[in-house]
């Protein structure tokens, strides 16, 4: 037993040999709940026996408010160790049970934890025996917020030293009323993931000790409010994806964001996702100890250079809003912890700076749907935590070096509907870890390098709406003259026996392309040509360690197993290479019609001539 441990025994001990007269009774945290039994005994305060029971009580009460056994749609309480200890035992009773020097029994329930010695030394609580946290969180809780004996639980729970309350994840309803102002001392309120309504209260400024509030994922509505900046504690507001509806007709948290956000010192992590908040962002917020912001999901507008002075910065999401400007040097700013950057749906255009590719923790990249340009450095193989790569529809050009192959760990690689070109090197064979290779919609030529087979990892590859050319091509190009009869697909693809439908306007449909089995693609691959694998087959990987799909045009292998659907007729070219599906009630394809044409004028001037030569020989 601890020296700490060994004071509250003697504390517990002396105090109940202390006559009345000597016990110093402790005031309450607030007028309107109080705490009795709380007794101060030199520099400590302890629960004794009426706290207990008053604390026990509150218990009860949050139990109770929050199981609602009638909704069958939600399992109340799923855990409940200890807290089951009501439905035999009253209040009382659990008391009197308290050991000497021990703790009480409700100190060991499920998502409890009391105020011990060794937490009031660290400084986390003062009165010892009390409840300092309730963390009951994805448990089934359901329940108004707004009920008596849910607030009543609550606000004693507080008054005999809570400081921590969060049930996020359960079905907790009502709205957030004055109530919530009088719970000075919490820390931490963390209330996200419920169906709690309404907006934020302006009593909520009180609250100037909250160190974390999340409300986050409510069907909640209305402003952030402008006295935000005087919770001078906060380190982390989330009030992520509100969902409830404003007199306009727009969901979630409406309005600019106030200046107050711009005069929180302590705040590290702001989650703003996923509302329609608009404006600009507030001059005071950069330089902070802001590392985590989350904006993503609104209608902000503003220069992205406005975040260059936040240097702490390790996760940053501006996604789907309107930002604008050129995208900024950023290494040179200091992002040095720079982990997650999503930039994604804005307005954001130039290149991409050489020291982008010098970030040294840079894990997800995100800049899809914007207006950047240029080419992609081979430095970005100076990036070795780089996991997702997404440079989706903008207007870069150039080639992929193969740089973009020695990445050691890159997963996810989205550089569909740019502007690329050239070939794939069979560098990417070294890709090991690549799970996504998205690379549709874009200008590349050449064949698609068999060392695709090598890897393991692959679950989702798109080359559609390019010109790759068919394996069997020696040129490079695809001339169905010199494809014919050939290999089309690479040496360790082929179609399968499923055919769908195509997911566009061709009214065709397709067979799969699937790996073939490693024994049948270690035949095929091991010859010495280009499409072949050689002395390497070895390393082909097996066929179903993950499920792949493979996306590629049916022109690619000359639509070999496509058919029309029910209602349309095949037209095929001459080279039976190229298929197109009209209506079954379609007249002939533009092109016949000329054809027929001269075809009718033909044989009318060869009968024409017969007659002739007939009438000349009578």
């Amino acid at each position: 037993m601890s020296s700490s441990e060994n004071l509250y025994c003697c504390i517990v001990c002396v105090l109940i040999c202390l006559l009345a007269g000597q016990q110093r009774p402790v005031a309450a945290a607030n007028s309107v709940y109080t705490c009795p039994g709380l007794v101060q005994i030199s520099s400590q305060t302890v629960c004794t026996a009426p706290c207990q029971q008053a604390t026990c009580t509150a218990l009860a009460a949050f139990f109770n408010s929050t199981y609602n056994g009638t909704n069958p749609t939600i399992k109340p309480w799923r855990f409940r160790n200890g807290w089951s200890d009501l439905e035999i035992q009253s209040c009382s009773q659990l008391v009197a049970a308290t050991p000497i020097g021990g703790l009480p029994a409700y100190c060991s329930w499920f998502g409890l934890t009391c105020c011990t010695p060794p937490l009031a030394a660290a400084g986390y609580c003062t009165n010892l025996a009390t409840v300092l946290e309730v963390k009951v969180e994805v448990n089934g809780l359901n329940g108004s917020i707004e009920g008596p004996d849910f607030q009543q639980s609550i606000g004693q729970l507080h008054a005999c030293g809570l400081k921590s309350l969060t049930v996020t994840g359960n079905a907790l309803s009502g709205s957030l009323t004055d109530f919530w102002g009088q719970l000075v001392n919490l820390n931490v309120l963390g209330l996200a993931k419920n169906m709690i309504t309404g907006t934020i209260p302006d009593a909520m400024r009180n609250l100037t000790s909250l160190i974390q509030l999340q409300l986050d994922r409510n069907p909640m509505h209305g402003t952030i409010p402008e006295w935000v900046g005087e919770l001078q504690a906060m380190q982390w507001l989330g009030l992520s994806a509100f969902a409830g509806h404003n007199p306009d007709g727009s969901k979630g948290l409406v309005g600019t964001l106030p200046a107050g956000l711009g005069n929180m010192p302590q705040l590290q992590t702001l989650m703003l996702d996923s509302n329609s908040l608009s404006g600009s962002l507030p001059s005071g917020l950069c330089p902070s100890p802001i590392s985590i912001l989350n904006l993503r999901r609104n209608h902000i507008t503003g220069d992205i250079s406005q975040l260059l002075p936040c240097t702490e910065l390790y996760y940053v999401d501006i996604s789907v809003n309107k930002f604008a400007g050129v995208l900024p040097d950023i290494a040179t700013w200091g992002w040095r912890h720079l982990v997650t950057f999503d930039i994604s749906s804005n307005d954001i255009e130039g290149t991409l700076p050489q020291a982008f590719y010098q970030l040294p923790w840079i894990g997800y990249v995100n800049m899809a749907n914007n207006r950047l340009i240029g080419t992609i450095s081979t430095n970005i193989k100076q990036m070795p935590y780089l996991l997702t790569l997404n440079l989706h529809n903008n207007q870069l050009v150039g080639s992929i070096d193969d740089g973009m192959w020695y990445v050691p760990r890159l997963a996810n690689i989205d550089l569909s509907s740019n502007r690329l070109t050239g070939t794939l090197s069979s560098a990417i064979g070294l890709s090991y870890y690549t799970a996504s290779l998205l690379l549709d919609n874009n200008n590349f030529t050449g064949q698609i390098p068999p060392e695709l087979g090598f890897l393991s990892s692959l679950m989702s590859v798109d080359l559609r709406n390019n010109s790759f050319s068919c394996a069997q091509s020696s040129s490079g190009s695809n001339d169905p003259s010199q494809c014919d009869g050939g290999q089309q697909l690479p040496c360790f693809l082929r179609l399968s026996d499923i055919t769908i439908p195509r997911p566009d306007a061709s009214n065709m449909q397709c067979p799969t392309v699937v790996r073939k089995l490693r024994a049948e693609a270690v035949q095929d691959c091991a010859g010495a040509t280009a499409t072949q694998l050689g002395g390497r087959v070895a390393d082909l990987a097996e066929e179903y360690i993950r499920p792949q799909t493979w996306q590629l045009d049916p022109s690619y292998y000359h639509y070999q197993g496509c058919k029309c659907l029910g209602g349309y007729r095949e037209v095929w070219t001459s080279h039976h290479t190229s298929l197109t599906c009209v209506h079954a009630t379609s007249s002939a394809p533009a092109w016949t019609v000329p054809v027929t044409v001269v075809a009718s004028v033909v044989g009318f001037m060869l009968l024409a001539g017969l007659l002739l030569w007939v009438w000349f020989k009578m």
